[in-house]
């Protein structure tokens, strides 16, 4: 039981740090890049002429290795699933949602990527059940769900999901966290809400709606959880599109003081 606590907070710590730093490292890259940017030297810049030292040879040393936080792997893939499930279970949904993210523990950061759910791909390990060989990559999560149970092996729907996409793009994780709808709701709710900043407004309405829940203005806003569901829902230009309002830049969390206890009551709301 130890070991299975201990894997499972190893675990929990991967996806706090994952949260953390999908809202922080956008903030200090834009920040690292801006100082570099304007310390270069100008064209028209001539800089003085200095005398130069040459150092001393110096014997080659080992350079330590520093070792990976909360006694961890160098690495952690994850996989983060979004359903499209209405419905407080996992029986079936679709993933609307499609992200692998790694994190590094020695260099604590993270970086992740994005798959269309909309590719079609060959979705291995079910041609009995109906002759199917191929479909949209959001399909295998589907039919390895028990509402399908088209899937025999390991992990159902993530466990299929995460199957296709190390037969068609090579990839492979470590971890799956799938979150639907209800969930992730109740998650943004849990974390205080969310602060993003939106480059375009993002009408969700439909015609003559004065629904003001899917209107989103330009600028800075703050979300709860249905809103920041139904922002991450609507497709303003396309799939694609729909991936870049998933993806705003850079959100932040709303309750910074009591985030890590936050973090802890969050991973038990699914």
């Amino acid at each position: 039981m130890g070991m299975l606590r201990n894997r499972r907070l190893l675990v929990y710590a991967g996806m706090g740090l994952a949260l953390l730093l999908c809202f922080s490292v956008p903030a200090f890259a834009f920040a690292a890049y801006n100082v570099a940017y304007f310390t270069r030297p100008r064209p028209s810049e001539t800089p003085a002429a200095t005398p130069t030292v040459q150092p001393s040879p110096l014997p080659p040393s080992a350079t330590a290795t520093p070792a990976p936080l909360c006694g961890g792997p160098r690495a952690m893939f994850i996989l983060l699933i979004g359903s499209d499930s209405r419905a407080d279970n996992y029986s079936a949904g679709l993933a609307d949602s499609i992200r692998v993210v790694r994190v590094d523990f020695v260099n604590p950061g993270i970086t992740f990527l994005v798959f269309p759910r909309d590719l079609y791909v060959q979705i291995p390990g079910i041609v009995t059940h109906g002759g199917i060989t191929h479909g949209k990559l959001n399909q295998a999560y589907l039919y390895g769900n028990p509402a399908f149970g088209y899937y025999d092996g390991p992990g159902l729907g993530p466990g299929l999901l995460a199957l296709t996409m190390t037969e068609n793009f090579g990839t492979r994780v470590d971890y799956y966290v799938a979150v639907n709808l209800q969930t992730f709701v109740r998650i943004i709710d849990q974390l205080g809400g969310l602060d993003i900043n939106l480059p375009y407004t993002i009408d969700g309405r439909v015609t003559r709606s004065i629904d003001p829940d899917r209107y989103f203005p330009a600028g800075h806003l703050h979300l709860n959880g249905y809103r920041t569901m139904l922002l991450a829902r609507l497709r303003p230009n396309g799939d694609l599109g729909r991936s870049d309002a998933q993806n705003p830049d850079p959100p932040s969390l709303g309750s910074q003081d009591a985030l890590p206890r936050d973090l802890a009551e969050a991973a038990r709301l699914g």
